[in-house]
């Protein structure tokens, strides 16, 4: 681990001839980016509801899924539920489950340094996207990141997924096609792809340099109302850190968390269990005064 001075030294600017260009994942990325912007020219309602439909059950399959089930535990279910989700947060194309929890445990052992994954002191574009596909030999890299998550890894339904990812993402883009053409392809595939990867990004972006603190942590996670209402409640994202096993993020009557009302709900159907959420009394310890 480098020493704060070297931290600080580094942290200055983004110098793109220290890093390797991930090519399979940029060239993707420029070519999801313009089926994105053709969907804009080819607009349809019955297109645009199919983002809608699709966007709000894969965005439920990241925050639900992928963060605050398979990442974080914060409440028990039934197996063909958790697979449920996780197949939601495989057609988000943010990779695997097994890489995505990975990637997102290191961002919480290392946060707001540079052995983040997504690291915010090299610049915006780095710490929004750019860490996608610019690999360097020292930013991002933690032990946290080499280790394979035991509890995924042992699951042979999980591993499926991590293995199939691309295949299952590319059958959900024929059926669309199969189902309403090319225009259901565009806005339900590209488009929602797109705007995923972006309200995502947010989190790891903006919900570390914009909007208020309510705890104090040692990074510089911070709640921000307009990513919270784009990513379904993940962009509480101080309350978080604070409470990073918490089912809910959004603590306040006033902080929407459409993902912990869909947890809560599942609860109440007898579908989930053990919804881990912090007392009333942790908060009012934790809370800045």
């Amino acid at each position: 681990m480098l020493k704060e001075k070297e931290i600080k030294e580094k942290s200055k600017k983004l110098n793109l001839s220290e890093f390797k260009i991930r090519w399979g994942v940029l060239i993707f990325m420029i070519i999801i980016h313009i089926g994105a912007i053709f969907a804009l020219f080819n607009f349809t309602l019955s297109g645009f509801i199919v983002f809608c439909v699709t966007q709000f059950f894969t965005g439920l399959g990241i925050a639900i899924g992928y963060h605050r089930l398979l990442s974080h535990k914060s409440f028990e279910t039934y197996k063909i539920i958790k697979y449920f989700y996780t197949l939601l947060g495989v057609l988000t194309f943010q990779g695997g489950p097994i890489f995505w929890v990975r990637t997102h445990r290191s961002h919480h052992a290392n946060s707001d340094t540079i052995q983040d994954p997504h690291y915010q002191g090299l610049g915006f574009f780095y710490g929004h996207m750019g860490w996608n596909f610019l690999s360097h030999k020292t930013y991002g890299r933690s032990k946290q990141l080499k280790q394979q998550p035991q509890d995924l890894t042992s699951d042979p339904v999980m591993v499926f997924f991590e293995k199939y990812y691309i295949p299952i993402y590319l059958l959900f883009a024929v059926i669309l096609y199969l189902i309403g053409g090319l225009n259901f392809v565009l806005w339900g595939v590209f488009f929602r792809t797109v705007f995923n990867y972006h309200v995502t990004w947010a989190v790891n972006s903006v919900t570390h340099r914009l909007g208020k603190r309510e705890f104090e942590t040692p990074d510089k996670s911070t709640n921000h109302f307009l990513v919270a209402l784009l990513t379904f409640g993940e962009g509480w994202h101080n309350n978080h850190h604070r409470f990073p096993n918490s089912a809910r993020h959004g603590l306040k009557f006033y902080q929407l968390d459409i993902s912990y009302y869909s947890i809560k709900l599942l609860k109440v159907l007898g579908l989930a269990w053990n919804v881990n959420k912090p007392s009333l009394e942790n908060i009012k310890r934790f809370q800045k005064s």
